[in-house]
């Protein structure tokens, strides 16, 4: 098989209808056609999904694709079908039993498959697959495995296992963002054989990066609606909370007239949808979301990024900003933080980790539905059920504690940092680059633009000079104010 780089950017103009490869692209798909395994961490916005579809299109065989969120499948699906591919089918929970019939007994037409980590893990779906033959198995937002495996979805540490009951085909991992520490869990996790490691540079020169520090709740609930008052273009709010999402997505609607949606998981798969679709078709101004919003959604000329909450680690933070400015063009990340807020994610983080007792009982009841009904206990419910005793749960446990101890810690340093915040992120997932820092690039927490400055800029009475550097002039440039 030719895989010169002539060879398949030829092919890529045929199937795709694009003249280039993407940074990073090019050498994941060769290594994948040679046979190596890869882990691939590609900043977002670089168009990851190609690099699978390049290869299932190509060799005219199945590809399977575990995802963790159906929004991100739906997205992944819905676009696939837009350009013409209707091989293509996502095994998740919202089919009908009926449905799920039917999607099984046509697999075998479909070129890609895509399912949820808990469909993937199953005896039934699993002999279905291997059935097929597939050319690859891909893991998509693989750093789930490290970061959110144990807690978020227990069932991303099974892959390896499943990725083994397949025959191990060629596999491929993506990801946006990944420390040397979590590629190496990512790697062990899946069995990876001598695999090709492709590492591209999670900095993003386009987005200016700025921590602005509010006194109270009220002060950080005002400077919100100053800021995306302020600003022209879609933008996403995170927060930490349901609850909050949605009080400032009504606020943000009845008293600054924008319009705004609150996306999290407690809205129906029928609202996410909505709310999705609307937002990619410009019909929201703002969305509201927690870390469920996001992951592979396809909007170019998403402008800003603000964090309400503070984010339980750095990997989560660069995912959540990296939403922004795909399309190359000047955009901005604000986090707003308040004195205590990390305690948010001190007990959002050990809020599913029981303690020993309770994983003792659960294990001598694990057979009694009664005692199974929330997140914490389902989740100890899963682990005896890949047959982990109650003392390794409980060091598992501890270990993620741990864990997220040490994550928030690097979170809040990013936070208290008097340096270039895009070197900070740089340096934390192990690149050797050097970055030239500007007041065009990031803001210290303690200089932030005051409601002085952006009114004056809001309502472009302001002289150059006076905004000539720093955050107020980046608004200046950024929103054509």
């Amino acid at each position: 098989m030719n895989t010169s780089e002539v060879a398949l950017t030829a092919q890529l103009n045929q199937l795709f209808d694009f003249d280039t490869f993407r940074p990073g692209q090019l050498a994941v798909i060769q290594a994948v056609l040679r046979g190596n395994d890869t882990l691939a961490v590609l900043p977002t916005g670089t168009g990851k999904s190609l690099c699978y579809q390049f290869i299932g299109r190509m060799m005219g065989r199945p590809v399977i694709i575990v995802s963790p969120l159906l929004s991100l499948m739906q997205d992944q699906v819905e676009q696939l079908r837009a350009t013409g591919e209707k091989r293509v089918v996502a095994l998740t929970s919202t089919l009908t039993r009926q449905e799920r019939v039917l999607a099984l007994k046509t697999l075998a037409a479909n070129r890609f498959i895509y399912l949820a980590p808990e469909m993937a893990v199953q005896p039934t779906i699993i002999r279905r697959l291997k059935a097929l033959h597939p050319v690859l198995f891909v893991v998509d937002e693989a750093h789930c495995i490290s970061q959110w495996g144990p807690d978020f979805r227990p069932d991303y540490r099974r892959l390896g296992q499943v990725r083994h009951a397949l025959g191990d085909p060629t596999t491929l991992a993506l990801t946006a963002t990944a420390s040397p520490r979590v590629q190496q869990d990512i790697v062990k996790t899946l069995h990876l054989s001598n695999p090709s490691v492709q590492v591209h540079s999670v900095d993003r020169p386009n987005i200016f990066l700025a921590v602005e520090a509010v006194e109270s709740e009220k002060i950080k609930e005002e400077r919100l609606v100053d800021l995306v008052r302020a600003f022209q273009g879609p933008g996403l709010v995170y927060f930490a909370s349901k609850r909050r999402a949605n009080e400032v997505a009504c606020m943000l609607e009845q008293q600054a007239g924008i319009q705004a949606a609150a996306y999290h998981a407690d809205r129906t798969s029928a609202d996410r949808a909505v709310i999705q679709q609307q937002f990619l078709h410009h019909q929201l101004d703002v969305v509201c979301a927690t870390s469920a919003f996001g992951m592979g959604v396809n909007k170019e000329d998403i402008r800003y990024v603000i964090h309400y909450h503070l984010p339980a680690d750095l990997e989560s933070y660069v995912q959540e900003i990296g939403r922004a400015g795909r399309d190359g063009k000047q955009s901005l990340a604000v986090l707003l933080y308040q004195t205590g807020d990390e305690t948010i994610q001190q007990r959002l983080g050990t809020a599913n980790l029981l303690p020993p007792a309770e994983v003792q009982f659960l294990a001598e009841h694990q057979h009694e539905e009664r005692f199974f009904r929330d997140e914490q206990t389902e989740l100890v419910r899963t682990l005896l059920g890949v047959g982990m005793r109650p003392a390794a749960i409980t060091t598992y446990f501890d270990h993620r504690r741990q864990e997220k101890q040490r994550a928030l810690r690097a979170m809040m340093e990013y936070v208290q940092t008097t340096g270039c915040r895009h070197q900070f992120i740089t340096d934390y997932f192990g690149e050797q680059t050097k970055i030239t820092h500007t007041d065009r690039c990031c803001a210290p927490m303690n200089s932030p633009v005051t409601p002085e400055q952006l009114g004056m800029v809001t309502r472009q009475t302001v002289t150059e000079p006076t905004v000539q550097s720093g955050y107020a002039a980046i608004l200046q440039q950024l929103f054509n104010l």
